[in-house]
């Protein structure tokens, strides 16, 4: 679980420090980033995730239902984000208000943690690939953190106020984490329940992957940079589906 969490710690890190120093906003370079690691993520959930869930539960119909409640509540949280959480940077007066958008990007990354937990692993019957579901969340946490304190510093928030938001959005995945694990030490939430919170957080990363390649070609023109990040991204996905 140490690995774990210092992966997570540092990804979310790395995102929040460049997005803080350097202000990249939504050049090229971060774009090919931003889609290679989507396609990671959707790769993994297709080829991965949703397959082991259906193939190893009794539960079909309710996982079925589980991934669709998942992909609404990601669609609801972008009410609070503005689409921060698949970095993207929106700035503009008439966006959600700075706390709002904290409190939602935090749920969304103790959500993710929960899965990591070897008990959630377990119990959702996903007995092989927790190597390549951390890759893909420390993929997706540091254009997630990069975004949010971009925006926020834009917005001339304080270093203080920075440095707090940074610290809370970098310790909610291991919080989550370590909230699974321990509530199912304390047998708080049944071998069924943790299938459906897998399921539900499944569905999270479909609307976050899917949303990513919408938002990165607007003009719906193909790009020969997007398909070639999309592909690596894949394949990348594949590649540790068969040897982590």
């Amino acid at each position: 679980m140490a690995a774990e969490i210092t992966v997570l710690v540092m990804a979310a890190l790395l995102g929040g420090l460049i997005g803080w120093r350097f202000v990249p906003g939504e050049g090229r370079a971060f774009q090919a980033a931003l889609v290679f690691s989507g396609a990671y993520l959707f790769s993994l959930t297709i080829i991965h995730l949703i397959p082991e869930l259906f193939e190893s539960s009794e539960d079909v119909p309710n996982i079925a239902i589980f991934i669709l409640i998942g992909f609404f509540l990601q669609v609801v949280l972008e009410f609070f984000t503005d689409g921060v959480e698949h970095g993207h940077i929106h700035v503009h007066n008439h966006g959600p208000s700075s706390t709002y958008l904290v409190l939602a990007m935090c749920l969304h990354a103790l959500l993710d943690g929960t899965i990591l937990s070897q008990h959630a692993l377990q119990h959702a019957h996903v007995h092989n690939g927790a190597n390549a579901l951390l890759i893909g969340l420390a993929l997706h946490k540091i254009p997630a953190a990069l975004a949010l304190l971009t925006l926020l510093k834009a917005r001339k928030k304080p270093n203080s106020t920075l440095t707090f938001v940074l610290v809370v959005f970098t310790l909610s995945s291991p919080t989550g984490l370590l909230l699974s694990d321990w509530m199912a030490d304390q047998s708080l939430i049944s071998e069924t329940n943790f299938v459906r919170l897998f399921a539900l957080v499944s569905g999270t990363f479909l609307q976050i992957s899917t949303t990513i390649f919408f938002e990165s070609t607007p003009s719906h023109k193909p790009q020969k940079s997007k398909l070639m990040a999309s592909l690596a991204g894949a394949t990348l996905a594949v590649l540790s589906e068969m040897f982590l």
